[in-house]
């Protein structure tokens, strides 16, 4: 099943009883917007033309794995390359993360990839959430 994005801004809005969380991840889907542009363009001007980032988590932990950056003919850049921008991109990320699919380390937790093309000025996050179900079945008495 999958959400738009103002129904995963009513389902998150309605899940919580904050409004210090409600307020928060307002200011995450803030910062994402302001720093957007920014970040693309100096991801470009490193010859970046893509940028994959996945997290997962469960247990009440979780966390983003450093970033991938792909360049000209999908070649490989080094995230040190980057120097700082690639922390600025971390917590981009991280921000998306909070905004779109916060919890995700909770219980049995989930995870998620984000693909940035910035050649077609695109970028796509999945998510996913972990799921523990249940199967029963009663028996009666000592036969079968």
């Amino acid at each position: 099943m999958s959400q738009d994005k103002s129904e995963a801004d009513s389902a998150a809005a309605a899940v919580s009883s904050s409004d210090e969380l409600v307020r928060y991840k307002e200011d995450c889907g803030l910062r994402v917007r302001e720093q957007l542009v920014e970040i693309a363009g100096a991801l470009t001007s490193h010859g970046v033309k893509r940028v994959r980032a996945t997290y997962e988590g469960s247990g009440d932990s979780g966390c983003l794995e450093d970033p991938e950056y792909f360049g000209a003919e999908n070649a490989s850049i080094a995230p040190e390359a980057l120097g700082e921008l690639h922390d600025k991109v971390s917590e981009f990320f991280y921000d998306f993360i909070d905004r779109r699919h916060s919890g995700f380390g909770e219980n049995e937790g989930g995870g998620g990839e984000f693909e940035w093309d910035l050649t077609e000025d695109g970028l796509i996050h999945e998510a996913f959430n972990y799921i523990t179900d249940r199967d029963y079945t009663t028996y009666k008495g000592v036969q079968g």
